[in-house]
């Protein structure tokens, strides 16, 4: 994709891109016939492929070069063949233990998922078609460990705990420390508040305020304490960046400031 964000040609001209074999019929020559059109539809070929070659990086980065999945060894990717391609499966699995705890609420989440795993796997169909010496052999070693997968369960339950409670610890530092973040920019913000003769809620203290003032380096400071006083702590709605300090990354001068 990146060397055909730079020159799709080879796209445009319909080289062999895939193992797939094209058909050639009349609708594949018309698309490789020449066009006048041809600069603007390479161009735009191009455009695509690095839009796909961005979305590519961020969306399939594990498989990538450098990823966690990337030159997987032979054993992890037998185990991956068994992964399902779409997630229809897995939130068919969740609604019904959502369905049988409700209806079992004294049940072990342990037992519920076995009964699901039982249904989803067939082991009822594949233990009856075992003789019987097989089925007594099985049977035995699922009775011998059902204390060692108990406490399989419970590690790994005690896990997703821990990892749960890793998570909230790091959301409500997150969220304190916003809130004190905030905190201080309010105080900030009000004690240059007090600097500019507080809050003018008027267009005649407005007028008398600047009026005070020496030159307009000063009236554009005091206006802009105005505006972030009403944009952050009293939350007015900053409608078109109408309390916005800048417009398209330029300052704004002394006569936009006002009309804000």
């Amino acid at each position: 994709m990146h060397s055909w964000s730079k020159d799709a040609l080879p796209v445009l001209k319909g080289e062999c891109l895939y193992d797939d074999e094209s058909r050639m019929d009349e609708v594949y020559m018309s698309l490789l016939a020449e066009s006048d059109t041809y600069p603007l539809c390479k161009k735009i070929l191009e455009l695509m492929c690095a839009s796909f070659a961005k979305l590519g990086e961020r969306m399939l980065c594990d498989h990538l070069e450098g990823g966690k999945f990337w030159n997987v060894e032979d054993d992890v990717k037998h185990e991956m063949m068994s992964v399902p391609t779409t997630n229809v499966g897995v939130e068919r699995d969740f609604g019904m233990l959502d369905r049988l705890m409700r209806e079992n609420p004294n049940a072990s989440t342990l037992a519920l998922e076995g009964l699901i795993m039982w249904q989803e796997n067939k082991t009822g169909k594949w233990r009856d078609e075992l003789n019987e010496e097989m089925r007594a052999k099985y049977m035995r070693i699922a009775r011998e460990s059902m204390n060692e997968q108990r406490w399989l369960y419970f590690e790994r339950h005690m896990a997703i705990k821990e990892v749960r409670a890793m998570r909230w610890a790091e959301k409500y530092e997150r969220a304190v420390a916003k809130v004190e973040r905030e905190g201080e920019r309010m105080v900030s913000l009000s004690n240059e508040l007090k600097q500019v003769g507080g809050l003018w809620s008027s267009v005649s203290e407005l007028e008398e305020r600047l009026s005070a003032l020496a030159d307009e380096k000063e009236k554009c400071d005091a206006l802009k304490v105005q505006l972030k006083f009403w944009k952050w702590v009293l939350k007015a709605k900053n409608k078109d960046g109408i309390l916005n300090h800048s417009v398209a990354g330029k300052p704004k001068r002394f006569n936009d400031l006002l009309e804000s």
